[in-house]
């Protein structure tokens, strides 16, 4: 990521104009609504047809939110703009120039339509004491076939733009001109107008690149809004290509700095960003533009409720190569002073990479989504909808699925409350599915607590391996939650009340055999004395193992997949009671189906172990204070194995007795001392199902470490299934 803001700054060439003081500028409140926001988030990858073994779906994207503070997703409103201040109306008429124009005093006003023109690569307009409106419109001149770029100056006060600035398709003829960059430096810049600085359209190979945007008021004091963009759009989309060897233009990037960050904040409320890549369409070896980047940056804070689009372009051959564009990506404070004010990110955001289609016996790859990433000096504010960072489906080979990360920064006392959709699944393909596995979601404090409400989707892709023994569906991904750095005393407990669905693909093409792929794993883990895990009533984990597919007996269903939920217990040694582990709603992992006939064989049930003590997670852990393990009355764990012409068992170790591997395990005495006083109380009252599948499957095995509710060594057993199917033997139990 920072290699392509290097390159985009580096093309540019932009020099840093600094200013000083602002007799207009404003210290702002942020107002909230009275309804709750959203957030639509797109980042597929592309889509791919051809041929088979040559066909690739593009990767998912990636969703990254750092804070200083809390990460807030869904239960706040989106913040409101500042309300605009008053426009001047008087000041010295700026007319058409070339090279450089200047307005040595007061302020200057564009009303009418007026040109830029240069003999060199660009026209400058300098406003050296005052203000600058733009009502009207300013065209950069054609420059024999290059665009004119654009440099604005005003380093002692406000830029108005209500009007046009238009750098790109200014000549009236589609022949693959780039469009020309927009550079204003301000004190302030007040946008509600246009900026189009598209990339030409070319019949003839090339089309031209979409023109960058560059608002700089890094001059501007701490605490004001320096940027302020309410309605109004930049079109900065590359242009579309035809014929042979079209190739598309990359999408402009829209920068609110040159060096670091706005020194004010930045609000932008209902503008829309369109930075798409340009398509290609032809013949011979073709390609799609790439998506350009929307990089806000801004050391009182950032404030994003608009749209933003930088889709890769798609690629289209009728005999020949397609590679579809990748798309862009959205910053936000990454660059920002450690101690930055609040983010938000609101609207829609839409980064994903273009299809490609091809010739019979081409290289067709779709095009990789793009990111999302924000790194907060104090809270981060995200609206409720839908993220989604899926791989592509194919004809060939689906995309990978993307990463979501939200991470409070260690020693900081921030909580993280999610009440969003968040998609990172795998695409499907008729061959098979790259990466093996779906996305992955992580949420981590260091000294915070954290809710989940939302609804987490992982499912791995459905695929065949055709004749490749490596290829076919993808298991299921991975939730990692993490309530303490292990390191530091202190930290916060886990409560979730959402869902996660991390199931295996299945068979992507029944004319051969293709094996079911494994349930994905989640983690909870509270590393602190004092954290607890609390799984609420109506939440549900579901990690069952995809289906075989086939002809023969010889594909097995997918396993189901695994659950960790892990507290370091109390600590013997201060005194601190904690680390309860409290179940509720429902946890599936069950094993995935199997062909049905003689010889095949159901997926195994996956496990699901509860550790009250564990020694894996830092500080307080495996020092013998056990916290209590509770499934509740009305909740279920279901680790059956799958149905099969021999059917799944649930885990067990195939013997008398409990040994590794166990089905379940409930363990609140980490070392084993059997002390009252420090083990913690295990209970059943709820249903625990470990049953094999049909047919012949072996019921799974259970081990509960701990206390009963009376204090005695040994806890009961419950509401257990163990039971297998016809010749399967029923599972045991262990109590001690």
């Amino acid at each position: 990521m920072r290699l392509n803001r290097a390159m985009i700054l580096a093309a540019l060439a932009l020099s840093l104009t600094a200013g000083c003081g602002d007799s207009g500028s404003d210290t702002t409140n942020i107002i909230n609504s009275l309804f709750r926001g959203t957030l639509n988030y797109t980042a597929e990858g592309g889509g791919a047809s051809g041929n088979a073994t040559s066909a690739f779906g593009g990767a998912g994207g990636s969703l990254g939110v750092q804070s200083r503070g809390n990460i807030l997703v869904g239960v706040n409103p989106a913040p409101l703009a500042p309300a605009l201040p008053a426009v001047p109306v008087t000041g010295a008429a700026v007319a058409s120039w070339t090279n450089i124009q200047t307005i040595n005093s007061g302020n200057a006003i564009v009303n009418g339509a007026i040109t830029a023109d240069t003999t060199g690569t660009a026209a400058t307009l300098n406003v050296s004491t005052g203000d600058l409106v733009i009502n009207g419109s300013i065209t950069s001149a054609d420059n024999g076939g290059t665009e004119t770029n654009l440099l604005i100056n005003v380093p002692a006060g406000t830029v108005w733009i209500s009007g046009t600035l238009r750098t790109g398709n200014v000549d009236g003829t589609p022949s693959g001109d780039n469009g020309g960059f927009v550079q204003i430096t301000a004190l302030r810049i007040i946008f509600t107008g246009t900026i189009d600085t598209r990339g030409e359209n070319d019949a003839a190979g090339g089309a031209g690149s979409g023109g960058s945007v560059i608002f700089d008021t890094e001059g501007a004091g701490t605490g004001q809004t320096s940027q302020l963009l309410v309605g109004g759009s930049m079109n900065m989309s590359g242009g579309s290509a035809t014929g042979s060897g079209a190739a598309g233009g990359s999408g402009g990037t829209f920068q609110s700095y040159v060096a670091s960050a706005s020194n004010g904040a930045v609000h932008i409320q209902g503008t829309n960003f369109a930075l798409n890549g340009g398509s290609a369409t032809g013949t011979g070896a073709v390609s799609g533009g790439s998506g350009g980047y929307l990089d806000l940056q801004g050391n009182a804070g950032v404030f994003f409720n608009g749209t933003y689009s930088g889709n890769g372009g798609d690629a289209a051959s009728s005999d020949g190569d397609a590679l579809g564009g990748n798309a862009g990506g959205f910053y936000e404070n990454d660059l920002a002073i450690a101690e930055s004010g609040p983010c938000a990110v609101f609207g829609s955001i839409n980064v994903s990479g273009g299809a490609a289609s091809g010739g019979p016996a081409a290289l067709i790859l779709g095009g990789d989504a793009g990111f999302i990433d924000v790194n907060n000096g104090s809270d981060a504010n995200l609206g409720a909808g839908t993220c989604s960072l899926l791989g592509a489906d194919s004809s060939g080979s689906g995309g990978e699925g993307g990463t979501a990360d939200f991470f409070v920064d260690v020693g900081v006392a921030g909580d993280i409350y999610f009440d969003g959709v968040i998609d990172v699944s795998d695409g499907s393909g008729a061959e098979s599915v790259q990466g093996g596995n779906a996305g992955s979601v992580s949420f981590t404090t260091s000294l915070g607590d954290i809710q989940i409400s939302g609804s987490l989707l992982l499912d791995g892709g459905h695929g065949s391996s055709g004749s490749n023994i490596f290829a076919g569906p993808s298991t299921g991904g991975n939730v990692f939650v993490v309530a303490g750095d292990g390191t530091v005393a202190g930290g916060g407990s886990i409560t979730f009340r959402g869902s996660i669905q991390a199931n295996g693909g299945s068979d992507g093409d029944g004319a051969d055999d293709n094996d079911g792929a494994r349930g994905g794993v989640v983690q909870f883990i509270c590393s602190n004395p004092a954290g607890s895990i609390y799984l609420d009533p109506g939440s549900s984990i579901q990690l069952d193992g995809g289906n075989a597919g086939g002809t023969t007996s010889a594909p097995f269903g997918g396993d189901g997949g695994t659950v960790q939920l892990a507290t370091s217990g109390g600590s013997t040694s201060d005194g601190t009671v904690g680390g309860n582990i409290s179940m509720r709603g429902s946890i599936l992992a069950r094993g995935g189906s199997g062909l049905g006939i003689a010889g095949s064989f159901g997926g195994l049930g996956g496990s699901v172990g509860a550790d009250s003590d564990s020694p894996a997670v830092g500080v307080g852990g495996a020092d013998g204070r056990g916290g209590d393990i509770t499934l509740h009355a009305g909740a279920t764990i279901d680790v059956s194995g799958g149905f099969g012409g021999s059917g799944g068992d649930a885990l067990n170790d195939l013997a008398s007795g409990v040994t590794v591997p166990v089905a379940v395990i409930f363990d609140a005495d980490g070392l084993d001392s059997d002390d009252p006083g420090e083990n913690g109380i295990v209970q059943n009252l709820g249903t625990i199902i470990g049953r094999g599948a049909v047919f012949d499957g072996n019921g799974g095995d259970v081990l509960f470490d701990g206390l009963t509710a009376a204090l005695a060594v040994g806890p009961s057993p419950g509401a257990l299934d163990l039971s297998g199917s016809g010749a399967g033997f029923l599972g045991d139990f262990l109590g001690q």
